[in-house]
């Protein structure tokens, strides 16, 4: 299970069924919000579905998500009034769809309609939620689009991380239950808008020794970790996840993005498998592309150094290099509620599984490039702009001025793609420019900004 914030939930829907064990939640064992569910299960405050079954990850409709703000406020229904909406006579919700509409909670379409059964997006449902209860935001602190003050408010108070999200995908029931209930447990506190990004490491005594080996899946695998010269263990670090390409290791590598200039960070390079070499990959035979067998590698590293070294949530950042860029590419898609940026130079194309984010992109490929063609540099690049839904507007992103660099910028959730078809006088076309790893230090630092 990969790391997300873990919030207490809040959520009732169905009539309550006595007499179900919490153990019974046959779809909650190791989810993200497993821990969560079953806590307030057993306060009493959640219900479920027959046989047990809490669909944390099913889609929520409007009238769903009105039940769940206004139950968490106690509000009382006071309206009877099913004129309130064209479409809400005789719907189970209407009694909540009607006082949500004298309490300026919502207001419906144009055409005097509610959709009670249409489903929800995230940045409706933190609409609702923070309307519902009754946070008043300063529209003018953010910009557009029309949604910006209302996710900038909910990132700011960590309620929900912007660079986790596609704010226009549906809105599930577990992360509307973790929205609702950490306002819950916020209780009458004023919002202070300063950002919590400390891992559970921080402030904790640091490691004798940084990690060599990690257990993944009862089987030992090798990595090397190296702890920036001004890193501390009080102040939020980046992590840095490097791979390797198929014919070296991850010692051979150590250095070579030359990314060490980050003196502040946790810099960790996987061994692949079989680590005796030569032909090594991130993969088994038959991996279905959203279950590649080392995306549990990488889980497993954020997750110890998480634990163990002050690192900054919103600072965590992986590089590639060809078979290593591939894969790199693909952990943007399979891990974006996680990872903030990838960089990776002369990449392959890949088909991307479902993704569960956005992802801040740095590619470098070279059009002289021998071994993995300039062709599948474009097509990497072009899935990472549709991952982050950018635009076409581009600006110079020109340090080096040979690096040809240039910055897609209109792109949701802060999630910009640099483009580099860098040229260079180096009879291995392949290998990383000698600028890489400075530029590479500067795009992960600018999006900190």
């Amino acid at each position: 299970m990969h790391i997300k914030q873990k919030f207490l939930l809040f959520f009732s829907f169905l009539p309550f069924i006595s007499g179900v064990s919490f153990a019974l939640f046959s779809d909650v064992e190791q989810h993200q919000y497993e821990d969560d569910i079953i806590h307030l299960a057993s306060l009493w405050i959640v219900q479920w579905y027959l046989w047990g079954t809490f669909k944390p990850d099913q889609s929520l409709t409007r009238a769903e998500l009105l039940k769940i703000v206004m139950t968490a406020n106690i509000t009382p229904l006071t309206s009877r009034d099913a004129s309130c909406f064209s479409d809400v006579e005789g719907h189970w919700a209407r009694d909540f769809i009607c006082t949500a509409k004298e309490l300026n909670i919502i207001k419906g379409y144009d055409d005097n309609s509610f959709k009670p059964d249409q489903p929800v997006i995230i940045v409706e449902g933190l609409k609702i939620a923070l309307e519902g209860f009754g946070i008043t935001i300063d529209t003018e602190v953010y910009g557009a689009p029309w949604y910006e003050h209302y996710l900038g408010f909910a990132h700011s108070n960590n309620l929900v991380s912007r660079y986790a999200i596609f704010p226009e995908w549906p809105l599930s029931r577990g992360m509307m239950a973790s929205i609702v209930n950490r306002m819950l447990l916020h209780g009458e506190k004023s919002w202070s808008g300063n950002r919590e990004n400390s891992s559970l490491g921080c402030g904790t005594s640091k490691p004798s020794l940084p990690p060599t080996s990690l257990q993944v899946w009862e089987q030992t695998r090798s990595i090397l970790t190296q702890v920036g010269s001004q890193y501390s263990q009080n102040i939020p670090a980046k992590l840095i996840v490097a791979f390797h390409w198929r014919t070296n290791t991850n010692t051979q590598v150590a250095g070579y993005y030359d990314v060490d200039s980050a003196r502040d960070a946790i810099i960790v390079y996987p061994l692949w498998l079989p680590e005796e070499g030569p032909s090594r990959s991130r993969q088994d035979g038959g991996d279905k592309t959203s279950q590649l067998r080392d995306y549990q590698l990488f889980d497993t590293i954020v997750e110890e150094i998480w634990k163990h070294y002050c690192i900054d949530q919103d600072q965590i950042f992986v590089v590639g290099h060809s078979l290593g860029g591939w894969f790199t590419n693909m952990l943007a898609c399979a891990r974006g509620d996680v990872i903030r940026a990838v960089a990776s130079v002369g990449s392959s194309p890949m088909k991307f599984p479902l993704c569960s984010g956005p992802t801040a992109a740095i590619i470098m490929h070279n059009p002289k490039d021998n071994l993995a063609s300039f062709a599948w540099g474009v097509q990497s690049r072009d899935y990472l702009l549709q991952l982050n839904q950018c635009g076409p507007e581009t600006v110079e992103y020109s340090w080096p001025e040979w690096a040809n660099c240039v910055k897609y910028i209109n792109c949701i959730s802060d999630a910009p793609v640099v483009w580099c078809p860098y040229t260079t006088a180096s009879d291995t076309p392949h290998m990383r420019p000698r600028f890489a790893g400075d530029m590479i230090v500067k795009f992960f630092d600018t999006l900190l900004k």
